[in-house]
């Protein structure tokens, strides 16, 4: 994940405008590469710890390869992650381990 991967956290306003009060927020993980063979092998290795498939998304892109994004929601995200991170000694990248230890403390430490 730490490679060609992200995780990303925000609040979501949909509709601002009928509902001013109303927001949620988002919590996922994604994969990105150029290579849907490896996409789908990744799917396949975290399936049995996301519970889940996720879900793919093409981008198709003109005179060049198509390029692949494997998207989980909320709550793959949070058990995807509280897995890649059980070992507080292991090696990662800060800026996405931050994300990650930000949304635990407001949102799973009560």
């Amino acid at each position: 994940m730490d490679g060609d991967g992200s995780v990303l956290n925000f609040v979501h306003r949909p509709t601002v405008k009928a509902q001013p009060n109303y927001w949620y927020e988002r919590l996922s993980v994604c994969f990105h590469s150029a290579s849907r063979s490896h996409i789908d092998w990744l799917r396949a290795r975290l399936h049995p710890i996301a519970g889940t498939d996720g879900y793919i998304e093409t981008a198709k892109r003109e005179g060049r390869h198509d390029f692949f994004k494997l998207k989980y929601g909320k709550a793959a995200t949070a058990v995807l992650l509280s897995a890649f991170y059980t070992d507080p000694a292991a090696p990662r990248l800060m800026r996405k381990w931050r994300i990650w230890e930000a949304y635990v403390e407001r949102t799973m430490d009560t």
